[in-house]
């Protein structure tokens, strides 16, 4: 690395591996970052922190040096009331790769301050025209990767500010979004990852034509202390020169080397589940589910995951009392004859696992008051949309209480794990926690899934935990992913019923969400669940929809499948539709489960087909699927596994997906 200033001028130059950066050293600001002589970055990119509510922006340059590859800038900061904080800026460059990280230590001696937020801000993100600039945001909850210019086409999703429009991707979920710009050249990509300590709270997407801004945003319950320092974030800056899809696939890699692969002792049945989500009123309850093990088994389901059975409001996901069976549904004699039935037909079961909430009829706020989050008056808090109390997964009597659970529901009620309800997720419907931040509640659920995971597999080797996730870091508690798709295929749906996604543009959205993951990740597809109806009031149905659902169950480890009930229609219903699912189902057999990283999307010169390579236990496959509204003709010279709508050799129908060797 050479490291030159400029004379005369406040200008630190770096030169490491093929990247070239230029800091303004009195302020830190960067004043441009270059890849092999092209421009990522220009126009400052910063850093500013609040501590106690009073925001440090004022610095003093105090020193730079480098170790091999890595730069130290050591700034010191000011508050209004003149107290000072010691800010240390490291830049650790590699091949294709730099890391940025911001420590902070406090100068007064024995001084405890609380670090309230803090944000590493890249503004001036090159894009040049958006005409030639790709941007998405692979991992998110409330919108899909696609182009910033799509984005800013839905005006509801931003807010109007001094930048353009400003995009806030991720919620207050424990998400971990990635920035994704791509030239449509296919020239350069530019991943940008926050590698929080635990997480982030907020990342936003500013953005007006030629100009685009990224900011991370965190709020940590973290003290700083006399001569103590504390590590606040971290940003990487993954650079790709080849397709998207290998840019795609590196960036997903770096989330393995902070410690958010998958579990490495997974149970394989998990990768190759087909689910079917069994609300117990609509099915009438455990005797009668029972008499319909053998139709759900040859439909060509593998298992079964069942809504709660606890008595409570919400469908029960509003509980009373874990110990308790709503005696509408049955007894637990007939819970576990239900499972034992099940697996002797080779049908798995799964149960939901409440973490969140309690319902307002509950009592264990009066017998375990120390299981509830409090307000500053002692107050045990409610949660304003679920109208439950609220749990928290910290407290070590209810930590104790769910894992004996847990294992009491594998082994003594037949359960072969868990689907997890709303995993570590605490969104901007909850209300405000005293002194809690957000990501202290999902980290604190996080460790206590760990905790749960661990006890039921030593009593039940083969026991699963499969989470509703909303990012990458939360791969790491769960065998299968249930990744929170909701509000993504309601948009999906739309946009392909009314012809405005193209099979092309699916195929990038899904292949970026895919391949960013970390690598071995295993995806639950699906396109109904009970929170479909319940978060968008409508049933997505329709051609567009089916067509989804086969190429989402080819795509991922998995797929599920909504039964019915919560004002939704029978699934299946007509018999038309049970011999779909079971050709669906046996193709899916046939091929087998998949990992994120295995899959390869052909870009075709037609915008409307959808072309996906992957392993199978046939060899490789390839899935086509035909999102546009007219017959395309498809060259077949492998042989066909499967086709949805049973399209003649050689002609692809609209919304049709096929499966051939290759």
């Amino acid at each position: 690395m050479l490291i030159e200033q400029f004379a005369g001028e406040s200008v630190l130059t770096y030169f490491a591996d093929d990247f070239c950066l230029q800091i303004d050293r009195d302020t830190g600001l960067w004043i441009g970052l270059e890849f092999e002589g092209e421009i990522l970055l220009e126009g400052g990119a910063d850093f500013t922190f609040s501590l106690d509510g009073w925001k440090m922006e004022q610095r003093r340059f105090v020193s730079s040096e480098q170790v091999g590859n890595c730069v130290i800038l050591l700034y010191e900061l000011t508050e209004e009331d003149g107290r000072t904080c010691q800010a240390r800026q490291t830049l650790d460059f590699s091949p294709n790769r730099m890391e940025r990280g911001l420590t902070l230590r406090r100068d007064e001696s024995g001084s405890r301050e609380q670090l309230l937020s803090v944000t590493l801000m890249c503004e001036g993100l090159r894009a040049g025209d958006q005409s030639e600039t790709l941007v998405s945001m692979p991992m998110t909850r409330s919108q899909p990767a696609l182009p910033l210019e799509m984005i800013a086409g839905r005006t509801a999703g931003f807010e109007k500010n001094g930048t353009g429009y400003a995009f806030d991707p991720t919620g207050l979920d424990i998400s971990l979004a990635v920035a994704m710009l791509a030239r449509k050249d296919g020239s350069l990509h530019l991943g940008i990852l926050p590698i929080p300590n635990e997480c982030p709270v907020k990342v936003r997407l500013h953005g007006k034509a030629g100009r685009l801004f990224l900011s991370h945003e965190f709020a940590c319950e973290s003290w700083l202390e006399g001569g103590v320092p504390l590590k606040a974030v971290r940003q990487v800056f993954q650079i790709s020169r080849q397709d998207w899809q290998t840019a795609a696939r590196a960036v997903g890699d770096c989330w393995l080397d902070y410690n958010y692969q998958p579990p490495k002792n997974r149970s394989t049945w998990a990768k190759e589940a087909i689910i079917l989500e069994i609300d117990l009123t609509f099915f009438g309850g455990l005797q009668k589910l029972i008499t319909k093990l053998d139709e759900i088994r040859d439909l060509g389901f593998n298992t079964l995951y069942l809504l709660p059975w606890h008595p409570g409001h919400w469908n029960g996901y509003g509980t009373y009392r874990y110990d308790q069976i709503n005696p509408s549904y049955g007894t637990f004699k007939d819970l576990r004859h239900l499972c034992d039935e099940a697996r002797q037909r080779g049908l798995r079961v799964l149960f939901d696992l409440l973490v969140n909430v309690a319902g307002e009829d509950s009592p264990y706020p009066a017998d375990h008051p120390d299981w509830f989050y409090r307000d500053e008056a002692g107050t045990i808090l409610r949660h304003p949309t679920w109208n439950s109390w609220c749990l928290d997964p910290a407290s070590p009597g209810f930590r104790r209480a769910l894992i004996e659970y847990s294992v009491r529901c594998c082994t003594e009620w037949g359960a072969d794990g868990f689907r997890v309800d709303a995993a570590a997720y605490r969104g901007g419907n909850w209300n405000n926690l005293p002194g809690l931040q957000p990501h202290q509640h999902a980290h604190a659920i996080f460790t206590l899934l760990h905790d749960i995971r661990d006890a039921i597999r030593e009593h039940h080797p083969e026991a699963i935990c499969l989470a509703e996730c909303f990012g990458p870091g939360q791969v790491p508690i769960s065998d299968t992913v249930a990744y929170q798709w909701v509000a993504w295929l309601d948009w999906v749906n739309e946009s392909l019923l009314s012809g405005a996604l193209s099979g092309t543009s699916l195929g990038r959205l899904l292949g970026e969400h895919f391949l960013a993951m970390p690598r071995d990740t295993w995806l639950l597809g699906y396109t109904h669940t009970h929170d479909t109806v319940a978060f968008e009031h409508r049933e997505l149905d329709g051609p567009a929809v089916d067509a989804l659902l086969a190429t989402l169950t080819f795509l991922c480890a998995g797929t599920m499948i909504f039964g019915g009930g919560w004002e939704m229609r029978r699934r299946p219903g007509s018999e038309t539709e049970v011999n779909q699912l079971r050709q669906l189902f046996t193709a899916k057999s046939k091929l087998g489960g998949i990992s994120c990283h295995e899959l390869y999307f052909v870009e075709d010169s037609d915008p409307n087909l959808l072309i996906v390579e992957r392993p199978s236990k046939l060899g490789r496959v390839r899935v086509i699927s035909n999102f546009g509204s007219v017959e395309k003709s498809i060259p077949l010279e492998g042989q066909l596994i499967y086709s949805r709508l049973g399209s003649a050799s050689g002609q692809l129908a609209p919304f049709d997906t096929i499966v051939v060797t290759l």
